[in-house]
């Protein structure tokens, strides 16, 4: 998977600025796992774009917004 271009279904703040989010696709789970002032809690049903990055990383924009680092967790 290099990119992934989905709806969020659900969403949960994790705290610092942190959130574990949802998406319609393969309903897989995803959490950022930097902080950014750029990135704010972002809504159920707003368009999300997932890429890969080098070493393994990957990048979750919301709404052609600021991108942050995230990793899949389920």
């Amino acid at each position: 998977m290099s990119e992934i271009d989905s709806v969020i279904t659900a969403v949960r703040p994790l705290g610092g600025g942190k959130y574990t989010i949802r998406i319609k696709q393969d309903d897989a789970t995803w959490q950022t796992t930097e902080a950014s002032p750029f990135f704010r809690q972002p809504d159920t049903g707003a368009d999300v774009h997932i890429e890969r990055g080098s070493l393994g990383t990957y990048f979750l924009k919301v709404n052609g917004g600021k991108r942050v680092r995230a990793q899949r967790v389920e």
